[in-house]
């Protein structure tokens, strides 16, 4: 019988927490045991936002290890809203430079609450960190453990990777980054940066692999940091559950032509161009009673205000964000979806995204208005999977909308085939990370025992 190895997870979200930040950490967990992992996952007890679809995909008896986290807890009773008032009216330099950054750079609505929500997270995770760390090192001194998988943001949660090397040199550390941690675009803009840089290149020369999610990340990172081996970044895309598109696979389409976007709608500094080209379309009463647009997820005030108009004959549609399952569904019945990203938000064009490739698993044609030389608009290219537009250009934005609708009339609707990019497929995904998890494993092993 096959040696089964224990993997000690340290994660800030995880199920039932909703969110995309949660599905990448989650499917991984689900999936290990097959490849000869068992994660032993360490996460906080504090759920924002509780999606009951993810928490009832984890595998029964999973290894759960939920520690106290102080300061969310606190901050659910209220104690913190007086110190929150005299902030805001004695504001610190950190709080000044965030506040700074965001006047200078014209922040739309959406992406300041994006703002708020990190370096929320990040205070959230310093109170989290001191029982996390105890948990781990528990875990750990019980002999139960072979290697540690951190995955991050809050990138902090990468300091507890760090923390956990230096104690126990003897095991692996791989780092897990679903996002740029330095060079991303919320810790750029403050007075953290420096420190962030500094705390990135400790944890990336101290971990055994560092893994990331595109290519364009992973040469970003070497160029940031020459000093690293190039084999120890590894790019891991994010993908898509085939076994649960399956599950909703009996969804049938809506009666008119339909795209639908799910997730949130990042909004420009500028007028969107994907409002102008609704317009337009929207005033050929024909096209309105033919089409309809669907957008789940967060939509900011001042965006909704702008398509309230178009809400009459169910041309456009608006639904709060939804569970996880609820928004397959969505994609599923739609003929087109639509990935939004607007090119104006520095780094934007180094990210995948997860709702990319749930798109692909659903085997859905993709309007993609996207930078058109970024990692999302090389990948749909790559994959043959949609079109590829400049978010910029309105008039480019209207004819590929009127092209999807005119083959949609040519063509009788279908379901779309699933699973059809089979290497996008979570459990295919998984089986790469447990290579990379028995490669480290291998690497110290070799060098302990003098042979490295």
């Amino acid at each position: 019988m096959r040696n089964v190895r224990k993997v000690l997870v340290l994660t800030y979200y995880y199920p039932p927490q909703a969110g995309s930040g949660t599905i990448r950490i989650a499917k991984f967990c689900t999936y290990l045991p097959i490849y000869g992992w068992k994660p032993l996952i360490v996460t906080t007890s504090f759920v924002s936002q509780y999606d009951r679809d993810l928490f009832m995909d984890l595998p029964h008896g999973q290894a759960i290890y939920r520690t106290y986290d102080l300061f969310a807890t606190l901050q659910r009773f209220g104690v913190f809203t007086a110190l929150r008032k005299l902030r805001m009216a004695q504001p610190t330099a950190s709080a000044r430079s965030v506040q700074a950054a965001i006047t200078t750079q014209r922040a739309p609505s959406s992406l300041k609450s994006i703002m708020q929500k990190v370096v929320q997270a990040e205070i959230n995770v310093r109170s989290w960190m001191f029982f996390a760390y105890q948990q781990a090192c528990s875990l750990i001194e019980s002999g139960t453990v072979d290697a540690i998988l951190t995955t991050s943001p809050p990138h902090r949660t990468q300091l507890l990777g760090y923390m956990l090397k230096k104690r126990y040199p003897e095991l692996p550390w791989v780092m897990d980054l679903r996002d740029l941690w330095s060079e991303n675009r919320f810790t750029k803009a403050t007075s953290g940066y420096q420190t962030a840089v500094q705390q990135e290149r400790r944890c990336m020369r101290q971990a055994d692999r560092v893994l990331v999610v595109t290519e364009g990340i992973r040469q970003l990172t070497l160029h940031q940091h020459p000093d690293l081996e190039e084999a120890k970044i590894v790019t891991l895309t994010n993908g898509y559950d085939l076994s649960k598109l399956q599950l909703e696979s009996d969804r049938k389409p809506h009666a008119r032509f339909t795209v639908t976007h799910v997730g949130t709608w990042y909004a420009s500094s500028k007028e969107d161009p994907l409002i102008t080209a609704l317009q337009a379309i929207y005033h050929n009463t024909d096209l309105a009673h033919a089409m309809q647009f669907r957008f789940i997820g967060h939509v900011p005030p001042e965006i909704q205000h702008q398509l309230a108009a178009m809400q009459d004959h169910e041309f456009l549609v608006l639904r709060p964000p939804v569970t996880h399952h609820e928004a397959l569904r969505e994609i599923l019945q739609a003929d087109v979806a639509l990935l939004k990203y607007p090119s104006d938000v520095p780094g934007i064009e180094l990210s995948h995204g997860n709702k990319l490739f749930e798109y692909l698993g659903c085997g859905k044609k993709m309007l993609a208005l996207v930078p058109p030389e970024g990692e999302a608009a090389q990948l749909i290219r790559q994959e043959s999977a949609g079109i590829v537009v400049n978010p910029d250009d309105v008039e480019a934005i209207r004819q590929a909308i009127m092209l999807l609708f005119e083959q949609f009339q040519q063509e009788p609707p279908h379901a779309g085939a699933l699973g059809v990019y089979p290497h996008y497929d979570r459990k295919q995904l998984t089986g790469k990370l447990a290579e990379v998890l028995n490669a480290a494993c291998e690497a110290k092993g070799n060098r302990s025992n003098g042979t490295g």
